[in-house]
C-alpha cells in the first residue's frame, strides 16, 4: 500500500500549517515533507512516520484507515467521454 499522501496534506492544511512549519514541528526535512505530500517519497521510514504522525496530533492509524470522505484512489484512466458527454464504450477485441 502506497503512502497516502494526499491524508498528509489535508491534514497539514487542516491545521493551518506550511510544510516548513510541520518541518519544524516534527523534524522532518520540509523537503521530505514536499515529496511525500506528491506521492514521490512512498515509503517513508518508522521514525519519520511517528514523527509525522506527532506533529500532525494525529494516531499512526490516521494513515492506514479508510476515510469515508476521501474518494478511493482512480487506477488508470477514466474512458474519454463522446462529444454529447457521455463516456465513451470500451473497445471490443
Amino acid at each position: 500500500m502506497p503512502f497516502p499522501h494526499l491524508k498528509l496534506k489535508q491534514r497539514r492544511e487542516e491545521l493551518g500549517l506550511t510544510r516548513k512549519q510541520l518541518g519544524e514541528k516534527c523534524g522532518v526535512p520540509e523537503r521530505h515533507i514536499e515529496a511525500m505530500e506528491q506521492g514521490r517519497k512512498v515509503n517513508p521510514t518508522h521514525d519519520t512516520l511517528e514523527a509525522l504522525c506527532k506533529g500532525l496530533e494525529v494516531d499512526c492509524t490516521f494513515f492506514f484507515t479508510e476515510d469515508a470522505e476521501q474518494p478511493p484512489p482512480i487506477v488508470g484512466r477514466p474512458p474519454k467521454a463522446k462529444e454529447d458527454g457521455k463516456p465513451a464504450k470500451g473497445k471490443k477485441k
